[in-house]
């Protein structure tokens, strides 16, 4: 299986991992991942304030996305994926492997 070609890959989004410590949440690292897809449910909810719910997934290729190598979800830390002013926890990840190579990961976003 080849690499999830160029021209599907064509998002940019922004990685945020936090630590939690007992003087609250603190923002650890912030990381600017290219190449990647992301597919979403977004809703928006109009009233006193605006909100917006939703989810989805976001596909990160190990041939062609960017930055090689990131780590995207850990038992160290909460992580977040802030796209086009929208705001996704990470709640999971499917690893998908080519023979016993990894091909791509799907992460899970939830919204919130």
């Amino acid at each position: 299986m080849g690499p999830i070609p160029k021209e599907l890959l064509k998002h940019t989004c922004v990685l945020e991992k936090y630590m939690h410590s007992i003087d609250g949440i603190t923002l650890c690292s912030r990381q600017t991942l290219e190449n990647v897809r992301l597919s979403l449910r977004v809703k928006k909810h109009h009233g006193s304030t605006d909100s917006t719910e939703g989810g989805g997934v976001l596909y990160y290729d190990c041939t062609n996305s960017l930055p090689h190598d990131t780590e995207i979800i850990s038992d160290r830390y909460e992580s977040r994926i802030l796209f086009e002013g929208h705001s996704f926890a990470v709640c999971g990840a499917r690893y998908v492997y080519d023979d016993e190579k990894l091909h791509h990961i799907e992460v899970q976003l939830g919204g919130g």
